[in-house]
């Protein structure tokens, strides 16, 4: 019984006087012989799977499974791309958007609007471009606008009476509208 010979048992008084009583019966001139048995433990598996390995269907159903989780790994460790979608570019609407408020302009008639509109952006390119004040223009600034943008004075007269003219509240007709838009046009370089 080699448990009576561990520490559980050799530490407590109980059991102690045991140990010692079946260690004095050994002989003394003889060599204690070792038992494998006790040594090396029960003989059977002592894997936690031991149930599952012992039974036939068991075992098979352990080995169905890992073998599933191996394929299951191999095919999920390839790299998953994603589909692309197809982008559309987007459109250009400046075109579309310049009809409407031409057409809305023309409907309306409202000529003397449109032209206050085309004034600030004439301004701010003066502005911006030739570096001249826009809030008083005399004949000093004509003179000056066209030595910088190199149109003719008598082209440049023309547009400041218009503007002059539109500024001042009169109303505006069609045709004024479109002498003030070829102008312009001509100020800025477009035939």
């Amino acid at each position: 019984m080699p448990l009576a010979f561990t520490n559980y048992f050799v530490l407590l008084e109980q059991t102690s006087a045991f140990a010692s009583n079946l260690l004095s019966l050994l002989p003394a001139d003889e060599s204690v012989r070792h038992i494998e048995y006790y040594q090396l433990g029960k003989l059977e598996s002592q894997s936690e799977f031991r149930v599952i390995l012992q039974n036939e269907t068991l075992r098979w159903a352990l080995y169905i499974l890992v073998l599933t989780l191996l394929i299951f790994l191999i095919f999920e460790s390839k790299r998953r791309q994603r589909i692309i979608p197809i982008v559309l570019p987007l459109k250009n609407h400046t075109l579309e958007f310049v009809q409407t408020l031409g057409q809305l302009h023309h409907n309306q008639e409202d000529h003397k609007s449109l032209a206050q509109k085309r004034i600030l952006f004439w301004k701010d390119h003066v502005r911006s471009r030739f570096m001249l004040r826009t809030d008083r223009m005399d004949e000093a600034f004509n003179l000056e606008l066209s030595r910088k943008s190199g149109v003719e004075k008598a082209s440049i007269d023309a547009l400041i009476q218009l503007i002059v003219r539109v500024e001042e509240g009169s109303s505006l007709t069609e045709g004024e509208l479109m002498l003030m838009e070829k102008l312009m046009n001509e100020f800025y370089g477009i035939e």
